[in-house]
């Protein structure tokens, strides 16, 4: 493996991985640590929309991550996973794997752990307890809705663990938490939240989704639920991930992504068409979410087709 200088991003094209290291972005290498056998450590922030990560493979690594917040669709060998803040997914050697369209918030930990069975010594463990850890891994599911605060605590501390000086303990406390992550995807087992009136919160979310132009006010929805303002929030954000607001807005700048690019529209009626009280307000979340204006987006991503077209 190359050298990894984090203060400066550097692409690992063995890993498919640039290391980072800028204070709010975290993709680090424990190798340099004196531990070759877990690659790449990542605590990830998306504070603007990033497009589908393309499908790829590690071909003889284990892929773990711990979403904190934001909801992800994880493509895993052409199957569809929605992974919700609390859940871990796992990706195994050789999976085809890639993330959809990540939204804005997005909080992320990883850790890359090669295989078992491809290294000498698995983080000092016997020989035959990495062949069972391999095995144990390999029947884990893809996604693990653990909702486990520890977990997440386990990851800050690798991190913690790594900014401390060199030495034996250090060494000692980062396998320690390497362990226990790798632990935590064999043996918690799946817990989720029951939902009440699960269909109807389904279809409050479904009718958002088809039409966010429409105006939602958030006691119609709570009333058409049947539950509590709090209970509403909590079990909207178990299904999506982000609040009422928020995940409305999201559909709203979707939509308008779409119209941008199959359509001849101007820039206002795309706006209101999506729901948004005045052009200029649009503006201003696009930007923020994609990165660049929606004019530039459009320029940039509308392709000359037949299906472009005027309404």
């Amino acid at each position: 493996m190359e050298a990894a200088r984090h203060d400066n991003r550097v692409y690992n094209h063995q890993l498919g991985v640039t290391f980072r290291d800028d204070g709010i972005t975290r993709v680090l290498s424990l190798s340099d640590a004196g531990l070759p056998e877990i690659p790449v450590i990542a605590f990830t922030r998306f504070d603007r929309f990033l497009p589908s990560r393309p499908l790829h493979t590690h071909d003889d690594c284990f892929e773990i991550g711990l979403c904190l917040r934001g909801s992800l669709v994880l493509h895993n060998n052409g199957t569809l996973h929605t992974i919700r803040p609390g859940d871990m997914f796992l990706n195994k050697p050789y999976d085809t794997h890639g993330i959809q369209d990540i939204p804005v918030g997005t909080r992320i930990y990883s850790m890359l752990a090669h295989d078992p069975l491809a290294c000498r010594k698995f983080l000092n463990m016997p020989p035959a307890i990495a062949r069972e850890l391999h095995d144990k891994l390999v029947e884990a599911p893809c996604r693990i809705p653990v909702k486990d605060l520890s977990i997440e605590q386990v990851f800050e501390w690798l991190f913690k663990y790594y900014d401390r000086p060199p030495g034996p303990y250090r060494t000692f406390c980062l396998i320690t938490c390497c362990l226990s992550l790798l632990k935590a995807v064999i043996e918690t087992p799946p817990h989720k939240k029951t939902i009440i009136n699960s269909a109807r919160m389904e279809q409050i979310v479904a009718e958002m989704r088809e039409h966010p132009e429409r105006h939602f006010r958030l006691k119609d929805l709570i009333l058409y639920a049947r539950i509590s303002q709090s209970r509403f929030i909590s079990q909207f954000k178990q299904i999506t991930g982000l609040p009422p607001i928020h995940f409305l807005t999201v559909c709203r700048l979707e939509q308008a992504r779409k119209l941008l690019i199959s359509t001849d529209l101007p820039l206002s009626q795309i706006a209101l068409d999506s729901g948004f009280c005045a052009p200029q307000h649009f503006s201003v979340q696009f930007k923020r979410s994609f990165g660049m204006s929606p004019l530039v987006w459009r320029k940039s991503h509308k392709t000359a087709t037949p299906a472009s077209r005027s309404r």
